[in-house]
């Protein structure tokens, strides 16, 4: 169980999310383990891309782990930081237009009646460690940030099984499929801007957020509108700051960033659209 200098953390042991001992969690001593919410959802038809996008990206997340250090690299967005995001460019290069097999499809999984409980329960597998990146520096990635990939119908090779190649979108579009909305097979997190069509979405004024709509951010970045309460709004994603970790482009969680709420007047939120089950 060796200690992680200056994180608080034991690199082996996570935390339960729902077993308790005197109102303390419960710490496990194993490895992250799978999501539980890949039950029941099947494989959509798989993705062929353009051998040049697969070539682009590749040369995007291999240049990322090179610069990895323990610190703030060139990649570092001081905005996405302060919004709660991971520092590093989180998209992933546009494969919207290139996915020859990724047509728009719908889930006929039923397992979540609404996107919020889904999320909650995503959230509980991050508080136990689920959905903490591991592949830094090359090592093993964490096998629940790679199913998303295979879930999606991505290849089981290459950038697909590391959980450094940039997951927000993967991340978003797999809660739409787990909860029976359209979904589009892309890592392109601008794609929802440019081609809201694949998922019949539909841009709403951010000051009418709901939670479930999705929230497109400046640094491009994408999550899902949590809650909505007097005027101020909360966000969960994928490859965001763990929580209470060092924000640095060498790490990323599944969490809810601006958990004090935020309003539709950030500037970096840039967009808000609604997607649909038709």
């Amino acid at each position: 169980m060796p200690y992680i200098p200056g994180t608080g953390r034991i690199s082996d042991v996570y935390s339960s999310g729902n077993v308790y001992a005197n109102n303390v969690r419960i710490a496990l001593h194993n490895s992250p383990g799978g999501s539980g919410t890949f039950g029941g959802v099947s494989v959509s038809v798989s993705v062929e891309l353009d051998p040049l996008v697969v070539e682009e990206v590749t040369s995007q997340v291999n240049t990322y782990v090179a610069a990895q250090n323990g610190q703030p690299n060139q990649y570092y967005s001081a905005a996405a930081a302060a919004d709660g995001v991971k520092g590093n460019y989180a998209g992933t290069v546009d494969d919207a237009t290139t996915a020859t097999a990724a047509v728009s499809a719908i889930s006929t999984d039923t397992t979540f009646s609404s996107l919020v409980p889904f999320l909650s329960k995503c959230l509980d597998e991050a508080a136990a460690g689920k959905w903490r990146e591991t592949g830094q520096g090359g090592k093993p990635s964490n096998p629940t940030i790679t199913g998303v990939w295979q879930n999606l119908g991505y290849p089981n090779s290459g950038i697909w099984t590391t959980d450094q190649t940039a997951w927000c979108m993967g991340f978003v579009n797999f809660g739409l499929k787990s909860c029976g909305y359209r979904y589009f097979q892309t890592a392109s997190a601008a794609a929802i801007t440019t081609n809201p069509e694949k998922w019949n979405a539909v841009q709403v004024p951010k000051d009418q957020a709901q939670p479930g709509d999705i929230a497109f951010w400046s640094y491009r970045h994408v999550n899902f509108v949590y809650t909505a309460q007097n005027g101020k709004f909360t966000f969960v994603g994928g490859n965001q700051t763990p929580s209470g970790g060092k924000n640095n482009p060498d790490d990323g969680d599944l969490t809810k960033s601006y958990p004090n709420g935020t309003g539709a007047n950030n500037a970096n939120w840039v967009s808000c659209w609604r997607p649909s089950k038709t």
